[in-house]
């Protein structure tokens, strides 16, 4: 495990933001499989954006609460190495 050291306000907001890009990624994924499965239109549809509002709802804890679980931090955390 890399050394971790006390963080500031910026350092801990360009963690944040490190993890708000994944879990932009992981929505726009299963935005694109969605729309490919469901044909065109599907983008349209109310039922696809609450679909993808759960999952990325579900994804988001999942992934917070898991890796903090497992490791102590987050991807952001692990990649400007705070704890």
């Amino acid at each position: 495990m890399p050394e971790t050291r006390p963080a500031g306000f910026w350092i801990r907001a360009v963690a944040l933001a490190i993890d708000a890009l994944v879990l932009m990624l992981v929505e726009a994924s299963f935005r694109f499989a969605t729309r490919r499965l469901g044909g065109i239109g599907a983008d349209d549809s109310a039922v696809l954006h609450g679909m993808t509002s759960l999952f990325t709802l579900l994804f988001a804890a999942l992934y917070v609460t898991l890796l903090h679980a497992g490791t102590g931090q987050t991807i952001g955390k692990l990649v400007v190495r705070v704890a």
